[in-house]
Formats: structure tokens, C-alpha cells, sequence
């Protein structure tokens, strides 16, 4: 196995005592410029030697410099935006494209270009595995796709050990490399040096210095799902179904197949059906999302080879000839898409009645609905890290110069970073949302991936998963739970913006105050130093950074059931917010905040946007430029109801004894859903 051995099992779970002080004191590990005598920080700029976390004590996990770097590097993916977004009139179709489809058709021709470097460069005869080397570093484009990926550590963990061992190989990613290929004041890759240009271009045949602009032009050969015959297609056209585009469609001129996206990521499906069948089951192979244990974030072959073999029987019991034992054979067998493909493994399991299918079957079948060789959408995944990067930008965290003489901000999120993995170690069953902040941090932590899972299984007995993709509602509801976990731990609140207030309840109250009781030998929470985790007093662009990183949310359309939870949510804050400005007219504080010096803000500054509440798209017309990585259809994935009914589990369109694939799309042809299929959405990190 590639991966950093697991460690002996008798140290899985590390100890759990009082909070550590965050104080920031300690010997100097790392001497940073001085702010002026004017400017005198909040906070040290020298990073101590260790951070204490839960009963252990670690040197600090992420470095200043490294932070800068990844600011620089998200700097430049935002201005390759605006450049893609704003590029010149071509007097083409181009012009007539939204900026979001123009975002859209040009990320997904990056994940296709990363696809090329990682299979014709990385995987080419003849190179060991050897790390990176200074020659293979990618442009800019590609470069952001890996930066979107290497942040899912778990699925890139399990990519590099089943499917695609050379990511693993490769080593880290090389942000400081990428980051002093960026002109720091214009946020544009500098010229790159002749060998590293002509690496990229020999091996995938694509320029190096790539256009901002699609052009109608353009066009892609993608293989039938079925016969492998190779089509060439627009990336993007008038009646949005190019491969760039989220309703692809197309035809297969040799098989007369009609296949969009998810066809080919059946095709996947299919490629590893056959493989378990007619190779050795007991030789690390899988399906994708079954090999990692994500209690823990390692993996577990054996536990996978049971998995894998129960919900695969079906198969091995059907495809007894050659010709079904093929790609081909078994996609015909589940009809090009993954609700058939549930469909079947129903049938192998003797699930005939309305009864749920595990959401674990959701979730594997969740990485076999898009194109391309990885088990991971890389178009979606980098879309929605788009929505982090804009924070930053808001937050002016990219500017050149924004922290050349203060530093402060910047270590006191590592701090506060650090506090975060704290919360995982006295907290087992928490999910912990970060700040914006917080997650900076975390996301320079996980580009040193070999650094980040040895590191965090040490100190935590698990790898901490970054899923991109949760319902709204239901993160919300995660950052209310560590944002009282924070205050309950550490005495202090958690973000400080306004927009989504913890108020102290009585039971919250009364447990700071048995804290604050204790003896002072044992009691953390009186000897946190305050400013390390929350800051100078009434700062606004400070408690900004406090914000709810909420670029991990995707919306759930169309599902009462969801759209319940998020007006019970609006309702509630509404109804704080009032009880705040009673209070206040009384000279009271709703949420008072001793260890501060301050009233904890109930309502955000004008113009601050508000957590969770991710703007609804319009009619369905404007819906259409909107990619699945922010969307989920609810009636799809079981917000609407059976298309023509069922009674004790029999299809009523016909009377005949077809039982329904509750999980699944309505295979009568209805298209709409029965019931949520729990894994495409809403697993936590």
C-alpha cells in the first residue's frame, strides 16, 4: 500500500483533557518583520514551537509563508476567472454566453486538460515514480483542477491506492513552486521556462499558454459509453447539450447509442463491475467510495472486499457469458445510468418492496454520474472552490502586499486552527464547521497531503475529511453545534460576524460557569489568552474572517421537506434578532460576552452577506446555466413523488409485478424520485 502505514491501534484515540491555551507564547519558531511602533498587533507574529492538542502537544502544522503562498496562488485562480468571464468579443456564440457558462464550459475544459497531463505526462511509459519534478509542473488551469482535488483528501487517498497510483506518487502539491510562477502584483503566471512548456505540449498535445476563450470551434472526441467508437464534439452549442455544457448529449454515430455524462460515468461503473468479476476480488480492487473507512479516514481492505462482494452478487450471478462479462454487456444490462444500476443491485440483495437502499449505496453510485477517469466530479469540485476563493478576495486576503508588515490575522487563524483540531480531539462525534479563517488554514494544511493524514491520524486517530458537498440546512445546523462546542470549550465565541449567533442558553451558561469554578490548575477556559482566538475588540474586518465558511453547501430544489428546515431556520434567527433589539432597548445584552469586553454581534454589518441562505435560482428557464455542483434536483432524488403510483410494491402503470427502486429515478419512465437518495448529498467531512 502507498499510504503512510496505519499506526498501531493501540494509540487510535488520543486522550481528552481541559482546553490548551492558545496563547501564543513559547519560544520563537519562526522570527517574522515587526509591525511599527504605530501599529502594534493583537496578537504575536512568532508562531510558538508547539500548539497543544487535546492530551498531545504538536509543533505548528501549517507555516506562515506556506499561508501566503496558497493567498497568492488563489489570487491568481480568481484573476484566471475574471479574465475567462470578461475575455474580449470574439463575434462568436462565446459573446452571447453567460459568465457563469463561460465559467462552466471553460472549467470543464481544464479538468479534461488535467485528465491529459495526469495520464500522457505523469503516466507515461518509461517514468518511475518518482516526485514532481520542476519540468512537469502544470499551467495554471490544470493547476487549479489538483488544487480542487488534493482538498478531498479521502477521495484522493483512495483514487491514488485503487485507480490511480501516481497521484499518491507524485508527492504533495507544490504550492510554493506555483506561487513564485505568479506575478505577485498582476495575479498572471509569469513566462514559463522553455522545458517546462515544451513537457506539458509533447506529452498532451495542448498549448501551454492556453486561451481564456472557448471558441465555438473547439471540440473534444469523447468515447462512446458503449462501443469506444470516438465522437467529436463542441464543447459548448445553441441548444446547451455540448460536452461543456450540464446537459450533454449526444449520439454515437457507429451504436446509435444516445449517451450523455452520467452514460459515461456508467461506463466506469461497468469497466470495475468487470473487473471484480473476472479478476482477483482480493487484490485492492473496488468500487469507488468503498475502500475508505471515513470514521477513521483510513482504509480497509478487507471490510471493502465484503462490501464490494455483497452488493455485487447480482452481477456475478447474471453475467455468466463472455459478452456480458464486458464493459459493454453490463451497461446495456443497467441501461446507461445508475438507478438501473441500484435497480439491480436490489434485485441481488432480495430488496423487492418499498424498503430504502443504504445511503451508502447512494454514495458509491454518486462517483459513476459524471465523465471523466477519476471517481470524483473535478468540474463541480472546482466550481464550488470557486465560492471560498471569492471570500478570500472579499475579504482583500489576495491583495499583493496585504500582509507585508502585519501578520497578525494571519497567526492568529493559525491559532485558531489549531483550537478547530482541538474540538476534534475532545469531541468525537462532532462535525466541525470551520470559519473562513479556520478553513484557509485547513486547506493549506490538506496541498501537503502525505503531512496532513500522518499528522491529523496522529493527533486525532483520523484523517478529517473535506466534503464539498453538503445540504445547506444541514451544515448549518453543524456550525450551530461547533460554535457551541467552541464556547463550551474555550469560553469565548466562535465567529463574530453577526450572521449566525450563538446565543448562550442556560444550560451553556451553567456548564462555563462549573468550568470557571474549577481550580485554576485544571480550568483552561480562564487561562485562554483571548485575543489569539477572537481578536482586537469591535475590529470589523477582523470578525469578518469569523464568517461561516459556507462554500461546502449545495441547495436541494424542490424538496418540502428541505425547504421546511430552511424557513424554520429564517424564522428562528428572525425571532433572536427581535429578542436582541428588546433587549438592547433595555440596556441588556442577549448574548453578552464577559471574556471579550463586548456585546457578541446578533445582526451582520450592512453588506455582509448572510450564511446560509444561498440565493434560489429563478424559473426553470434561468436554472439552465447553472451546474449541478450548487444544485440538487429534489424531485430527482426523491423530493416529488412516483409518476404513476404504486401499491404493495407493484408498478401501477402496467399491474404487472415490477417493484419499485424507492432510491432511484421512477423507472416507468415518470422520472421523478421516491424517496431521497441519502449518499449523493450531505455526508459530512
Amino acid at each position: 500500500m502507498d499510504s503512510l502505514p496505519p499506526p498501531a491501534f493501540d494509540d487510535l484515540r488520543p486522550g481528552i483533557d481541559l482546553p490548551p491555551d492558545y496563547d501564543g507564547s513559547g519560544s520563537i519558531a519562526e522570527e517574522l518583520p515587526t509591525p511599527g511602533v504605530d501599529l502594534p498587533p493583537a496578537y504575536p507574529v512568532n508562531l510558538p514551537n508547539s500548539f497543544p492538542i487535546g492530551a498531545q502537544e504538536t509543533h505548528p502544522l501549517v507555516k506562515l509563508t506556506e499561508v501566503e503562498s496558497h493567498l497568492r496562488l488563489l489570487g491568481a485562480f480568481w484573476q484566471l476567472r475574471q479574465d475567462v468571464v470578461t475575455s474580449a468579443e470574439t463575434g462568436t456564440s462565446w459573446d452571447e454566453l453567460s459568465q457563469a457558462e463561460r465559467w462552466i464550459i471553460f472549467v470543464s475544459r481544464a479538468s479534461w486538460r488535467f485528465e491529459l497531463w495526469y495520464t500522457n505526462l505523469l503516466c507515461r511509459p518509461g517514468r518511475d515514480d518518482k516526485p514532481l519534478t520542476k519540468d512537469e509542473l502544470p499551467p495554471l488551469d490544470v493547476a487549479m483542477v489538483w488544487h480542487a482535488y488534493i482538498l478531498n483528501p479521502l477521495e484522493y487517498l483512495e483514487e491514488g491506492l485503487v485507480r490511480s497510483k501516481r497521484l499518491l506518487k507524485m508527492g504533495y502539491y507544490p504550492l510554493a513552486r506555483i506561487a513564485a510562477s505568479i506575478h505577485p502584483l498582476s495575479m498572471r503566471p509569469l513566462d514559463p521556462p522553455h522545458n517546462q512548456t515544451f513537457t506539458f505540449e509533447a506529452h498532451t498535445g495542448q498549448p501551454f499558454l492556453f486561451s481564456t476563450m472557448v471558441l465555438p470551434s473547439e471540440t473534444i472526441q469523447v468515447p462512446c459509453p458503449r462501443c469506444k467508437f470516438l465522437v467529436e464534439v463542441p464543447w459548448y452549442n445553441e441548444d446547451r447539450k455540448g460536452f461543456g455544457q450540464p446537459g450533454f448529449l449526444e449520439t454515437c454515430r457507429s451504436c446509435l447509442l444516445d449517451f450523455g455524462k452520467e452514460a459515461m460515468g456508467v461506463r466506469r461503473l461497468a469497466e470495475h463491475i468487470q473487473t471484480w468479476i473476472i479478476r482477483d476480488k482480493a487484490n485492492g480492487q473496488s468500487l469507488a467510495g468503498t475502500l475508505i473507512d471515513y470514521t477513521t479516514g483510513m482504509p480497509d481492505f478487507k471490510k471493502a472486499y465484503f462490501f464490494n462482494r455483497k452488493i455485487l452478487q447480482y452481477f456475478e450471478s447474471v453475467c455468466k457469458k463472455d459478452e456480458q462479462k464486458t464493459p459493454a454487456g453490463v451497461g446495456d444490462m443497467v441501461k446507461w445510468n445508475t438507478s438501473q444500476a441500484e435497480y439491480c443491485i436490489r434485485i441481488g440483495m432480495r430488496l423487492v418492496d418499498n424498503t430504502p437502499s443504504p445511503q451508502r449505496w447512494g454514495r458509491v453510485l454518486s462517483h459513476y454520474t459524471h465523465a471523466g477517469i477519476f471517481s470524483m466530479d473535478l468540474i463541480g469540485a472546482t466550481l464550488r472552490q470557486s465560492g471560498f476563493i471569492k471570500e478570500m478576495v472579499d475579504l482583500g486576503w489576495t491583495r499583493a502586499g496585504t500582509f507585508a508588515t502585519d501578520k497578525t490575522i494571519l497567526a492568529r487563524s493559525i491559532a485558531r486552527y489549531h483550537a478547530w483540531l482541538d474540538l476534534f480531539a475532545s469531541n468525537p462525534n462532532l462535525t466541525p464547521v470551520p470559519t473562513l479563517d479556520i478553513d484557509l488554514i485547513w486547506h493549506t494544511n490538506m496541498l501537503y497531503a502525505d503531512r496532513y493524514r500522518a499528522d491529523t491520524y496522529k493527533l486525532l486517530g483520523r484523517i478529517p475529511d473535506h466534503d464539498d458537498k453538503v445540504e445547506e440546512t444541514a451544515l448549518a445546523d453543524a456550525f450551530d453545534e461547533t460554535a457551541r462546542a467552541w464556547r463550551s470549550r474555550f469560553g469565548v465565541p466562535y465567529s463574530l460576524c453577526g450572521c449566525a449567533p450563538t446565543v448562550l442558553t442556560d444550560s451553556t451558561l451553567s456548564k462555563l460557569k462549573s468550568i470557571g469554578r474549577r481550580n485554576s490548575s485544571t480550568s483552561r477556559v480562564n487561562m485562554v489568552d483571548i485575543q489569539s482566538l477572537v481578536g482586537k475588540e469591535d475590529n470589523d474586518s477582523e470578525d469578518a474572517v469569523t464568517h461561516p465558511s459556507t462554500h461546502y453547501s449545495v441547495l436541494v430544489l424542490d424538496s418540502p421537506a428541505v425547504d421546511q428546515a430552511r424557513n424554520k431556520r429564517t424564522d428562528d434567527l428572525r425571532k433572536l434578532r427581535e429578542q436582541a433589539r428588546k433587549a438592547a432597548a433595555k440596556g441588556r445584552s442577549l448574548s453578552p460576552s464577559v471574556a471579550i469586553g463586548r456585546p457578541e454581534r446578533i445582526e451582520p454589518k450592512p453588506g455582509h452577506m448572510q450564511a446560509f441562505r444561498r440565493a434560489r435560482p429563478g424559473p426553470e428557464e434561468e436554472r439552465r446555466a447553472i451546474y449541478s455542483a450548487f444544485l440538487v434536483d429534489g424531485k430527482a432524488h426523491g423530493g416529488g413523488h412516483c409518476a404513476v403510483g404504486v401499491a404493495g410494491g407493484i408498478c401501477q402503470i402496467n399491474g404487472t409485478a415490477v417493484f419499485c427502486t424507492s432510491p432511484g429515478r421512477c423507472q416507468a419512465g415518470g422520472g421523478y424520485g421516491m424517496m431521497m437518495r441519502g449518499g449523493d448529498i450531505g455526508r459530512f467531512f
